[in-house]
């Protein structure tokens, strides 16, 4: 992620390792954390906007705080017509 900050792509597949990562094993995460993920994860979210959702998910599953969105509640009418 430090290496290639401006290439979305790679930062989208780092967001998703770490959380595959990290959602398998808890033990990963304070290791992960101290190398300066929490930082590299919050600036690719913020500079790629193709990184939202996985980035979201790593922060979560390492234990950062991050604010979730509930798009949709169910409470405007039914699915079916």
């Amino acid at each position: 992620m430090k290496a290639h900050p401006q290439e979305a792509g790679v930062q989208k597949q780092a967001c998703m390792l770490i959380r595959n990562l990290v959602s398998r094993s808890q033990a990963f995460s304070k290791p992960i954390l101290d190398l300066g993920a929490e930082a590299l994860i919050s600036q690719a979210r913020a500079a790629h906007q193709d990184c939202e959702d996985v980035a979201k998910a790593a922060l979560r599953d390492l234990g950062c705080r991050v604010e979730l969105r509930e798009l949709w509640t169910g409470q405007k009418g039914d699915l079916a017509p």
